[in-house]
């Protein structure tokens, strides 16, 4: 995996980040790792994860590009009440 200066940059302050969210920092690891040419297991062992967590992110990398270390939207039932109702709700 070949990543260019301008890539690589966003990724190593999201690897570093004290402010992002806690996920997305193994994520841009993985993404780092892989580009330097570690394999999945090496990279697995280094940052203490599965092999196919590691194949998932590196993959979805691969397809979606630098905004790839955020969640896919998911399906759902949406919410019935907001955050008042539910804490109205809790009262009960």
């Amino acid at each position: 995996m070949e990543l260019g200066e301008s890539v690589r940059a966003p990724l190593r302050r999201l690897a570093t980040s004290l402010t992002a969210e806690v996920r997305q920092a193994p994520r841009a690891k993985m993404v780092l790792a892989a580009a330097d040419g570690l394999t999945n297991v090496a990279i697995a062992r280094e940052l203490n994860v599965g092999v196919n967590t590691v194949r998932k992110w590196r993959g979805r990398f691969a397809t979606g590009g630098p905004r790839a270390p955020n969640d896919a939207i998911r399906c759902g039932r949406p919410r019935i009440y907001g955050s008042t109702g539910r804490r109205c709700a809790s009262l009960w």
